[in-house]
């Protein structure tokens, strides 16, 4: 399809701003206060409603074969089937863009040349929507190993149920639901796939790789972008215990991170999961410092900083688009 091609930009582009605003990593063309004529903005948010038109445009074409093909259910199965992964990328891409804007445009179908001017909806609107894709994903999709090893993008398409159920631990971490998040995420944990290890340079067939994209040239990784990885279900798992009270279990995960990866950390669990994300797993380090409450410490932005200004050129081509207070 393309679509691990088109995914692996946005993604690749979404971890480095990340870094680069959270200061992980210095690029002094992104920082705050910015602009929302910055172009590296402009560029994520125009990559990843690529993203999404595409695989909308792929969902839509499944659709039409699979009435077409009513009178053979194989064949129907195997393309209904065939739309999980895709509603999974496109969970993945609006979770990542509402970290970055909050409300955002919420587009599920192709749309016609004459109608781009799309409103922007509330994240609990999309959230809910992307909950009941992703619980249809993780019941339809393959329970095994993602296997990343091979030069096949059919890899990269048939991936794991853990992948939909992660970024579903994502949203509910994000709303503040940790008792579904750590749900989620024990399931990951005690199917006994993945495991942790001392390297977090993360290659394709890394241990701790749940999911990973193909990059040439990328802004962070030179041949791959690790998405999901098991040290971040881990520390994940280590921020639920604690935001449920379970701060014995919290301590437990945490601790096995800092062992395995030989690094220190801090004895405030909070602050010790922050001081092993900045050291090992600095993927959606932004939405953790957002829903944690730790941005004004960590790096000292004001609160309308804590989300970035929706792109100039998207505010002059759409009538019905509003900026974020502040900018």
């Amino acid at each position: 399809f393309g679509a691990d091609s088109d995914l692996s930009k946005s993604v690749d582009l979404y971890q480095a701003m990340d870094n680069w605003y959270t200061k992980l990593t210095v690029n002094d063309g992104f920082k705050a206060p910015l602009n929302s004529d910055n172009s590296y903005i402009s560029t994520l948010w125009g990559n990843f409603y690529a993203t999404i038109a595409r695989n909308n445009i792929i969902r839509k074409q499944l659709t039409e074969l699979s009435l077409s093909e009513q009178g053979v259910q194989e064949i129907v199965n195997e393309i209904d089937i065939l739309q999980s992964p895709l509603k999974t990328l496109n969970a993945l891409s609006y979770y990542s863009m509402v970290t970055f804007w909050g409300d955002v445009p919420y587009i599920t179908e192709p749309l016609d040349i004459g109608n781009m001017h799309v409103s922007r909806r509330n994240i609990d609107e999309i959230f809910k929507s992307l909950e009941e894709d992703l619980i249809i994903a993780f019941l339809e999709l393959e329970n095994k190993k993602n296997n990343f090893n091979v030069e096949s993008e059919e890899q990269f398409i048939f991936f794991s149920n853990d992948v939909p159920r992660i970024v579903l631990a994502w949203i509910y971490m994000y709303q503040g639901n940790y008792m579904d998040a750590r749900l989620l995420l024990q399931f990951v944990e005690q199917g006994g796939y993945y495991q942790l290890e001392k390297e977090t340079n993360y290659s394709l067939n890394s241990s701790e790789l749940i999911y990973g994209l193909k990059v040439e040239n990328g802004l962070l990784n030179s041949s791959g972008v690790p998405v999901l990885t098991y040290s971040d279900v881990i520390l994940s798992l280590a921020e639920c215990e604690l935001r449920l009270g379970n701060n014995g279990s919290a301590r437990e995960y945490l601790n096995s991170i800092s062992q395995v990866k030989n690094i220190s950390v801090s004895s405030d669990i909070l602050i010790g999961i922050k001081d092993a994300r900045k050291q090992v797993c600095n993927i959606n380090y932004l939405a953790f410092l957002q829903r944690n409450n730790l941005i004004e410490a960590e790096i000292g932005l004001e609160e309308y900083q804590h989300l970035f200004p929706i792109p100039l050129r998207e505010l002059n081509l759409n009538p019905n688009m509003t900026q974020n207070p502040g900018y």
